[in-house]
């Protein structure tokens, strides 16, 4: 558990948020809690089940940084954590310094948590924007999405990196009134030469960042997830579906959660050096 660098978790109601955090807190200890990541959808595989946990963990021992991220005291997860030469900032709000959504709208949100949360917190950890690998954006609705790229696109400059878009029902379900929850993945300055591109996805020591795909069926994935990856090279896949029955085993570790629209996939993998 101490070796752990991110959780992601996925609930069917908010109401079953506080005893997880209370059960979290007693596994991992005050202060000990990764970065996380917590949305709320319209249902899990299991349809009984009152929580999906993911976790990511490191032969790495993460360290703390002092990011200047503030949090829910309720939560009690580290804001930002350096692990080897990765950077995990947890899933952010554009929150201001007293926990207050400072403006409204999801341009207007993304761009804040660019200027304000995460480029303040990656330089912190000797990083940067230009070192992102993965960002993950939950939006409150579909058609939202199209702000949300306009600012994310303007943000980095043509060089965009490997980005997932879910719409769900209400990502940031602890503030009403937010319509957009990111979290990123960057690399430490001291990494920046073993960074690779493969097409659209970006690679570090082996570690394959792959962009969310928008498909029409699971079959579609591998014709579009070809030019990055092979099958056989996947060993993380996460499935936002608006029809869970239609989501057949892919073979390969996944967990599939259900949406109000469409089909979206989000591949982890690894690319050996060439």
């Amino acid at each position: 558990m101490s070796r752990v660098a991110r959780l992601d978790q996925y609930y069917p109601d908010a109401r079953y948020v506080p005893p997880y955090h209370q059960a979290r807190k007693q596994a991992f200890g005050e202060g000990a809690i990764a970065p996380s990541t917590s949305v709320i959808v319209n249902a899990l595989q299991s349809a009984d089940a009152q929580m999906d946990v993911q976790v990511i963990a490191s032969d790495y021992l993460p360290q703390a940084v002092r990011s200047g991220l503030n949090r829910p005291d309720a939560s009690g997860y580290t804001p930002c954590l350096r692990v080897g030469d990765l950077i995990f900032v947890a899933g952010q709000l554009a929150r201001d310094g007293t926990g207050k959504l400072a403006v409204r709208g999801t341009a207007a949100e993304t761009e804040y948590m660019l200027r304000h949360r995460f480029a303040p917190a990656l330089e912190a950890a000797d990083s940067g924007l230009d070192l992102v690998l993965k960002a993950q954006a939950y939006v409150s609705q579909a058609q939202e999405i199209p702000q949300f790229w306009r600012s994310w696109t303007q943000a980095f400059a043509g060089r965009v990196p490997p980005t997932t878009v879910v719409a769900l029902r209400h990502p940031a379900f602890l503030t009403a009134d937010a319509t957009i929850e990111i979290n990123v993945i960057a690399a430490h300055r001291s990494a920046r030469a073993r960074i690779r591109e493969i097409g659209e996805a970006r690679v570090l020591d082996g570690l394959l960042f792959i962009p969310g795909l928008t498909v029409t069926s699971i079959t579609e994935i591998t014709a579009k997830a070809r030019p990055m990856v092979t099958a056989a090279n996947i060993v993380r896949m996460l499935v936002f579906a608006e029809d869970l029955a239609s989501v057949r085993d892919p073979q390969v570790p996944f967990t599939a959660v259900k949406v109000p629209s469409g089909l979206t996939v989000d591949l982890w993998g690894y690319a050996p050096q060439p």
